[in-house]
């Protein structure tokens, strides 16, 4: 639970696939979309909906993970071990052409 109550976070190919999943009658999104927000009209000022999108370019992220399990960003892509004489970010040379999901 995060912030007010559930937090869902989703990791897709492109924002053009999200976008297709989302108005597509013929997968499961779409109908229960539209049936949760008959409900929740009915119920004014009960549920809040938050949403962002944000569009990451291939490679141009860093999670590190240190006495914890590789997840979010990292899980649904890659990880590599930081090396010792890398443990800085700077030293590191995260930019959109050298990607680094590290766990330790």
């Amino acid at each position: 639970m995060g912030g007010k109550g559930v937090t869902v976070i989703q990791y897709w190919r492109s924002v053009e696939d999200v976008y297709r999943y989302a108005s597509a009658a013929d997968h499961e999104h779409r109908p229960a979309w539209t049936a949760f927000n008959a409900r929740a009209r009915k119920a004014a000022g009960v549920v809040g909906i938050w949403h962002e999108t944000y569009a990451v370019p291939a490679g141009a992220h860093e999670s590190i993970y240190v006495g914890m399990p590789v997840m979010g960003i990292a899980e649904a892509t890659s990880s590599v071990p930081v090396p010792s004489r890398k443990r800085y970010a700077r030293l590191r040379g995260v930019t959109a052409e050298a990607p680094v999901s590290a766990a330790q």
